[in-house]
This record gives structure tokens, C-alpha cells and sequence, in this order.
């Protein structure tokens, strides 16, 4: 068998320490002899059930082999906790959920995905269809033990469509699916991408293009994230006080004639908004122009969007005279500016003026001479 991938550090006092950096079973399948599975259950005999930390830093690897890992944890009696020193993916996710508790350094990766494997002989499509099950089999397995460490956190289906996505974790994604326990603030991961690999802790894995993406992100964050000067901060504090806020409100003011303009033109607008009338919407317009108001056009609106198609532009036109002649009758204002007048003549006059002036618009606008 060639070099361990895993390393059993038992001093006296303290807990043991595990370490699992790099590929799981590097050259050789796990299950070629039975001498790699009876060497890892023979070093975790010898650590006698006391407390182990298992340190992982490794991109996957056998999934046969973290399953028989997973399981020998599982089974030991002493306390384990898991603490990923840059990169746990694949096959190493299954050795971390053997763990009691998982502590991940605020900017460490957790990466789980679907079983993979390569095939490098001839199939017929019923070899390839037997393949795709026992595929299926395996992935049933992880999923079982990721939904064993996620509790409530994340479904069966979750996991499921998270590993059918390639999922990639940060510290705090992993806790927030039930991955991770506890965020390690003061550990921190080396980092460096470069020729499409992620290289961690001296331990290099090869990124798919999602994996890629993922880590851009979480390398752009992690840059991003500068502690405040004490100016910043001082700044930050006043903001919040509402420290120095008067020197804002001392700011000139906008013209009041301005801000009235600008009320005037949105309440026409509104009014337009919930007009479907041809008629309304063109009277809406010529107030905008004119300087009316939303108030002094309304009751001219709702008297103009009662008026029905008539079979004909006489006919029409009649019956806008009509209802504006009713609705000026009932008190409503006129659309133009009233001459300065107490006498009954010069009153009847401008209120025929304003109906006849109503009249001639929408003549206008329907295109009648």
C-alpha cells in the first residue's frame, strides 16, 4: 500500500489529532486489499475512545473509502470534532458529517455534488443503464447521511437537488443547511486561484466552471470586507446618533412654486392613469397645459367619461353639450379662468363661453371643423 492519507497524532495529554489533507486513497482503490480499511480501524483502536480533532483539508477522493470512514467515527465512543482547515468537497464531506460538531473558518469551502465515476471500456446501453443504478444506489447513500447531520435544516430533496446543482458552501452557507455548527473567526484559510484550481493550505483541487464562479465570489468578498478607519468609523457612529443632521437641514429650501407645479402635474397624471375615456384623457391634457388643477378638472372628467359612442360626430358632440351643460348647472367650476363679474349677464355669458369653449376642443380633437 503507498503513503496513508490520513495521520493519527496521539500525545499524552489532549485530545487526538486526525489529520485527512489531500485525496482520499491516492493510486489505488480503497477495497484493492483489505489492509487500508484494517489500518485505519487498527489507528483509531489504538486512541483508546479519547476526544479526537479531525482536521480536513482535502478535495474528496474514494467515496467507498469516506463511507468506511464515516462509519468507523460514527462507531467510536470518544467525542469528534471536525474542523475544516481550507477545503472539504466531495468524498471528504461524508468523513466530516461523522463528526459531533463541524467548525468551518469564516472563509473555508464545503462542496457536496452527485457521485461520479469513469468508465473506460465498451458498454452497451444496458451495461450504461445498469451503471446509471448502481449511481443512483451510491447517491441514496450520501444523501442519507448528509440528511443525518443537516436535521431539519435540509430535506431529503434539498440535498438532493443540491448535490444534482454542485453545490459550494462558505462557512456560513454550510451552517445555514446544517453542514457546519460553529464559524472559526480567528483561523485563517491561504487561498490562491490560479490556472483553474483553488490551492488552500498548500492542499490544490481543480474547479469546474461553477466552482469557479463560487470561489470569485467568496475571494471578491473576503477583499471587499476592510475594517473601517477610525474616521469611517466616527462618521459611521454620528450617522447613526443623528450627529450633525441640523447641518443638513439648514440646506436651502426647493421653491414652493416649484414643488405646487410639480404636485399639479402628478394628480393630473394620476387622473389620467384611471381614465379610459378618449374625451377625459384629452381634457386631462389641456389642463396640464393650461395651469389647471386636478380639482377644478374633475367634475369635467367624470362628466366627459359618461359620454357613450353615439352613431354619429353630431349626435356626439350634442351629447358632450348636454352633460357639460348639466354639470355646469349643478355648480361645477369652469375650466377657464372666471372674468372678474358680479352681474347675472356676465355670469350666464362665461358659463356658456365655458361650454362652448369645452366643445370646440373636443371638436378639435375628434377632428370636426
Amino acid at each position: 500500500m503507498k503513503k496513508k492519507f490520513w495521520e493519527f497524532r496521539n500525545e499524552a495529554d489532549g485530545p487526538v489529532e486526525l489529520l485527512i489533507y489531500g485525496q482520499l486513497v491516492s493510486g489505488e482503490s480503497w477495497f484493492d486489499t483489505d489492509v487500508a480499511p484494517k489500518e485505519f480501524a487498527d489507528d483509531l483502536k489504538e486512541c483508546a475512545g479519547k476526544d479526537i480533532l479531525l482536521r480536513i483539508n482535502s478535495p474528496g477522493g474514494d467515496v467507498f473509502a469516506a463511507q468506511a470512514i464515516y462509519n468507523l467515527l460514527k462507531a467510536y465512543k470518544g467525542k469528534v470534532t471536525a474542523h475544516i482547515d481550507g477545503i472539504c468537497a466531495s468524498a471528504a464531506t461524508l468523513v466530516a458529517c461523522a463528526a459531533d460538531s463541524v467548525v468551518m473558518p469564516k472563509n473555508a469551502i464545503f462542496m457536496i455534488h452527485n457521485p461520479q465515476t469513469m468508465v473506460i471500456s465498451y458498454m452497451d446501453e444496458k451495461g450504461l443503464t445498469k451503471l446509471a443504478g448502481i449511481m443512483d444506489k451510491i447517491k441514496d447513500t450520501i444523501v442519507g447521511v448528509y440528511a443525518s447531520r443537516c436535521g431539519s435544516k435540509s430535506s431529503v430533496q434539498d440535498i438532493s437537488d443540491m448535490m444534482d446543482e454542485e453545490t459550494w458552501m462558505s462557512a456560513e452557507d454550510a451552517m445555514g443547511k446544517g453542514f457546519a455548527d460553529e464559524i472559526d473567526e480567528d483561523y485563517d484559510v491561504h487561498m490562491k486561484m490560479e490556472n483553474g484550481s483553488i490551492c488552500m493550505n498548500a492542499v490544490s483541487m481543480s474547479l469546474s466552471e461553477k466552482g469557479k464562479l463560487k470561489m470569485q465570489c467568496i475571494t471578491e468578498a473576503k477583499e471587499n470586507k476592510k475594517e473601517m478607519t477610525n474616521g469611517e468609523l466616527i462618521s459611521k457612529i454620528q450617522e447613526l446618533l443623528g450627529i450633525g443632521v441640523q447641518a443638513k437641514a439648514t440646506e436651502p429650501a426647493e421653491d414652493p412654486k416649484v414643488v405646487a407645479e410639480r404636485q399639479r402635474v402628478k394628480a393630473l397624471d394620476e387622473m389620467k392613469a384611471k381614465c379610459t375615456n378618449k374625451f377625459a384623457i384629452a381634457f386631462i391634457d389641456k389642463c396640464k397645459e393650461t395651469g389647471k388643477t386636478a380639482e377644478e378638472a374633475k367634475p369635467f372628467v367624470e362628466t366627459l367619461s359618461a359620454i357613450k359612442d353615439e352613431p354619429s360626430e353630431g349626435a356626439r358632440i350634442q351629447a358632450i353639450g348636454k352633460l357639460i351643460r348639466d354639470n355646469m348647472d349643478s355648480g361645477a367650476e369652469g375650466v377657464s379662468a372666471a372674468p372678474a363679474s358680479s352681474g347675472m349677464e356676465d355670469a350666464a355669458k362665461k358659463k356658456q363661453a365655458d361650454i362652448t369653449d369645452v366643445v370646440n376642443r373636443i371638436n378639435r380633437i375628434r377632428g370636426t371643423k
